[in-house]
């Protein structure tokens, strides 16, 4: 895999398991693979965790929205042009649709995430407003 993509190797070691680094926003350091506090999963919630860029390739989400008959995923995280944007590509190509929050994802490059969300929504689902998207819920 580093020979393709050489800033995530060593000594970066972006997303390994047992690596931690520290952030403006928490005190002390958190295992770079942590899911936030603020979106920690109940205990009546699954997590799945995800091994490369796409949700969907070598987990069992697919498997996991199909056992409890949803059809529409909204996708958040960092960052757009990457994680993102694989992740809705997967889920268009796993038969779901796909929503992004496009003010619930997040780029070191403006411009990426801009054509990324315009790419996005012209062939792979809708990018939709954190606003819009729980008006449609409570609809």
């Amino acid at each position: 895999m580093w020979k393709w993509s050489p800033v995530i190797a060593p000594p970066t070691r972006c997303c390994w398991p047992g690596i931690k680094r520290a952030y403006d926003d928490i005190e002390g350091e958190r295992e770079c693979i942590a899911v936030i506090d603020e979106l920690a999963p109940r205990s009546n919630e699954h997590q799945v965790d995800k091994y490369g860029y796409n949700g969907f390739h070598r987990t069992r989400l697919t498997d996991l929205l199909n056992a409890h008959h949803v059809d529409t995923v909204l996708i958040t995280g960092t960052v757009t042009q990457i994680c993102v944007e694989d992740t809705a590509r997967g889920a268009f190509h796993e038969g779901f649709q796909a929503a992004v929050v496009s003010d619930a994802v997040s780029s070191y490059a403006p411009e990426l995430q801009k054509a990324s969300l315009q790419t996005l929504a012209m062939k792979y689902g809708r990018v939709v407003t954190a606003r819009d998207a729980l008006a449609e819920m409570d609809a």
